[in-house]
């Protein structure tokens, strides 16, 4: 009964579309599927924290794949994963707390905001022109990390277009780069989905 009424609901059928075209984008691009996926759901009503805590479950799928076709491929980059993989998981528990302990209602005007100014950021990053350069130092991947964890979560999405795009865009190489922050993604997504419930499970 209750599968054949989920079925019937347009919400959901609208969601499996929303989720659709967010895989398409961020196949397309390496990023985006927080950030489509968050908006959709901020748009029909959900509270911050659900939304971002919905979006990082799907994510665990997503990333899950995504990621260990990248490691297949060898486009995993050891010593940048393991930069980015600690200091983004930390950071993106700061971002779980923050959001769980604010007002939905008060925090919804800010994070549709940044949902914005985040979409128009990664548009913008396709027109720049880079140049080549040499491995960047782990030293400046971890604040990097750290704010991308923190923002992914608190804003419900962003990993990929502030840690990829800021990589990439510095003059690394993009098939390592992506290939990297879309594994380290995966793990930081399973700890965020895995916090979020738990904290949502205790609130209900």
């Amino acid at each position: 009964a209750l599968i054949s009424q989920t079925l019937q609901d347009p919400l959901f059928w609208s969601a499996v579309g929303v989720g659709f075209l967010a895989q398409v984008i961020d196949g397309a691009l390496g990023m985006a599927y927080g950030i489509t996926s968050s908006s959709f759901l901020l748009a029909a009503g959900a509270p911050p924290a659900l939304a971002s805590g919905a979006t990082h479950l799907a994510e665990v799928f997503t990333t899950g794949i995504s990621g260990v076709a990248h490691l297949k491929m060898g486009n995993v980059n050891k010593k940048l994963f393991f930069g980015l993989l600690v200091p983004g998981i930390i950071g993106a528990l700061a971002g779980t707390y923050i959001l769980s302990s604010i007002d939905g209602k008060a925090l919804k005007p800010y994070i549709s905001v940044y949902l914005l100014l985040m979409g128009i950021y990664v548009f913008s990053k396709a027109f720049r022109h880079i140049k080549a350069k040499s491995e960047i130092s782990t030293k400046k991947v971890i604040p990097l990390a750290f704010v991308g964890g923190l923002m992914d979560t608190t804003g419900g999405g962003g990993w990929g277009p502030i840690v990829t795009t800021s990589l990439v865009g510095s003059g690394q190489d993009p098939r390592t780069t992506i290939g990297t922050v879309n594994f380290a993604e995966f793990l930081l997504t399973v700890v965020v989905a895995a916090s979020f419930f738990s904290i949502l499970d205790h609130t209900v």
